[in-house]
């Protein structure tokens, strides 16, 4: 999502946008502790091999995607902070 399509939108989209991505970062979180776990349990298991390499560049992909909602939600409050204080 582009900032000046924030600035476009009404207050209930970006409050709905925002609980939206809450949500997308508990899933995200429940994610990468999957993707971790899996490839400790695969390095434990059978050494680190490409499978257990190839999990832990999914879950730097889980990370990035993070950061990504991450400053987004972060440009929705300030957004909505700004609209309450006018």
């Amino acid at each position: 999502m582009e900032l000046t399509s924030l600035f476009e939108q009404s207050t209930q989209e970006l409050n709905k946008k925002l609980k939206q991505l809450k949500t997308e970062k508990i899933i995200n979180a429940v994610l990468v502790g999957f993707t971790i776990g899996v490839f400790a349990f695969s390095a434990f298991k059978g050494g680190l091999g490409f499978g257990s390499i190839l999990t832990l560049l999914v879950a730097y992909f889980f990370i990035r995607n993070a950061n990504k909602s991450n400053t987004l939600a972060k440009e929705i409050e300030k957004e909505l902070e700004l609209r309450n204080a006018k």
